[in-house]
């Protein structure tokens, strides 16, 4: 194609008309993009950071203009996508039907092979998604080509090569860690510099369980059914998210009139308690959406867990420790999760020691702690935790700061010890530890294991016979109270009365003025008892 030109030159009096013919390439035709189109050019971008506007227009076969306006409209043209997405995708797929089952174990699936170091090819996802589907008995099910990209964009994750990790603690890749933090969150405010993770919880456990209780992996049988997994995720300023805990029951008896979502933490179950990649996938996706609505950029650091999702998200930017130096690495690990549990087990106490001269024993009373007292405590631990301890831990896993740690950076156990002195049970001085070393994941790759262990999730309503006992009638009478232990019976009749209405505000009111209680009950006993054989004297 050549383009004439004309231009009109003086010389003196002359006047000369002079005509160029220059030769220009033809212009790129505007093609019309759909959104799925754009989102690919968004997401070849992201994973391809160095690639120019140029480049991206030609791979693409379109204008450089065009590319340029996807660009800057990402964070919209994404929003429609993953609105459009989910319309799709309750169109194609009927809600917890088998679909989105397949979906699911899948997934968790392929990031349990992930964290093994296994190659998984297209064909393998394929396969397996076959093998899922006969599992369940869903015959017309086809793991066609076209699945399995969809497959791909519907779970949003980014597929890479996956390379040779070490098994064990190695110093020398503990300080290669460490001499790339500052790098790493170069760029970013303490407040958006964030740390998450898993730990495991006995929320009924006594000081005498300890040794039994240590080391149990719990995969099932009786220990199981006294466990939860809670997820704790701070800053280095010291922000603290709400906790999410897993148990389970979908909805346990103790639940009943409860909305699940105007709960003290986030609840999630399945049928081991554990955490999975699907319930990981959407909590990080909830934090990104909630970073968004903040105008934040975060960095989150992980561990390198089986069901940690390596996704790519918009406002979070996901950072994984090496395997094996979380130990010494993570600030979580430092100092939070033991506080955390040490604050956890003096409320627990408190109630046992509170109760106690109502019951047989102090094992009929921790049989009597449920799922919801739990949360409860969950909660109120959590907010015990200091900024000054958060900020410090960070500090003591080598992130970088202005400030050298702080002398204090945990909790002092005496209140523990005391506690338990008072229990008619051996002392024993890892109680607070007692689950530190508790899995908090299934990594096994076996489909019937993973099955079972997401199945739950589809499930409406689960309960749990040995979480709730009998309740009490609404309408038995109300009695006056002189002293402490009445008035608590009082206290837990408010507390059902708010339940059976309803009341969300109401119930968690009285949750803290019941823990405030037990305190204060727990306070005259020390005034009161000279010995251990005069607290039990009738």
């Amino acid at each position: 194609m050549s383009i004439k030109r004309f231009y009109s030159v003086s010389i003196g009096s002359q006047s000369e008309l002079y005509i160029f013919s220059l030769a220009m390439p033809p212009p790129v035709p505007r093609k019309a993009l759909n959104l799925k189109q754009k989102v690919d050019i968004i997401r070849f971008k992201d994973s391809n950071g160095g690639w120019s506007i140029r480049k991206l227009a030609d791979k693409f076969g379109i204008g450089k203009t065009q590319v340029a306006e996807v660009l800057k409209n990402k964070e919209d043209i994404l929003r429609r996508y993953n609105e459009n997405s989910t319309n799709e995708k309750s169109r194609r797929f009927q809600r917890n039907g088998p679909g989105e089952l397949i979906d699911k174990i899948v997934l968790e699936w392929f990031n349990r092979v992930r964290n093994k170091n296994v190659p998984v090819s297209g064909p393998i996802i394929q396969a397996k998604a076959l093998e899922v589907a006969r599992e369940i008995e869903c015959d017309d099910f086809k793991a066609s080509n076209g699945w399995l990209e969809s497959f791909k964009v519907r779970q949003n994750i980014v597929f890479k090569s996956i390379c040779g990790e070490s098994a064990s603690t190695n110093l020398t890749i503990v300080n290669e860690w460490k001499s790339k933090i500052s790098e790493i969150v170069t760029g970013y405010e303490p407040q958006n510099i964030f740390n998450a993770d898993e730990t495991g919880l006995f929320y009924r456990a006594l000081p005498d369980k300890t040794f039994s209780y240590k080391g149990e992996s719990c995969s099932g049988g009786k220990i199981a059914k006294e466990r939860l997994t809670v997820l704790l995720c701070v800053s280095m300023s010291g922000e603290k998210l709400k906790p999410l805990v897993i148990g389970k029951s979908v909805k346990p008896r103790c639940f009943k009139g409860i909305d699940v979502s105007k709960l003290a933490v986030e609840w999630k179950a399945n049928s081991k308690a554990w955490m999975t990649t699907h319930i990981m996938t959407d909590w990080l996706q909830r934090l990104d959406q909630q970073m968004k609505t903040q105008n934040r950029k975060i960095l989150l650091f992980l561990d390198n867990a089986t069901s940690h999702a390596h996704l790519s998200l918009d406002n979070v930017t996901l950072i994984f420790f090496p395997p094996n130096i979380t130990s010494t690495s993570q600030p979580l690990d430092q100092g939070i999760i033991k506080n955390f549990k040490v604050f956890y087990r003096k409320f627990a106490l408190q109630h046992i020691i509170a109760n106690l001269e109502d019951a047989q024993n102090a094992h009929d009373l921790a049989k009597q702690i449920d799922v919801l007292k739990a949360i409860t405590w969950v909660k109120k631990a959590w907010t015990q935790i200091s900024s000054l301890t958060i900020t410090n831990c960070f500090k003591k896993a080598d992130f970088p700061s202005s400030e050298p740690p702080e002398i204090e950076n945990e909790v002092n156990g005496n209140e523990l010890i005391e506690l338990m002195e008072l229990l008619p049970l051996p002392r024993n001085d890892d109680f607070a530890t007692i689950d530190s070393n508790l899995s908090t994941e299934c990594s096994s790759d076996d489909i019937a294991i993973i099955l079972d262990d997401i199945r739950t999730e589809f499930v409406e309503s689960v309960e749990s016979d040995d979480e709730q006992q009998a309740e009490n009638s609404e309408n038995s009478e109300i009695k006056t109270f002189s002293n402490y232990s009445e008035a608590l019976e009082q206290l837990i009749r408010l507390k059902e009365f708010y339940l059976n209405k309803g009341d969300e505000k109401g119930f968690s009111y009285v949750s803290e003025l019941i823990i405030h209680h037990e305190l204060e009950m727990t306070k005259s006993k020390f005034k009161k008892q000279t010995s251990i054989e005069s607290f039990f004297k009738k």
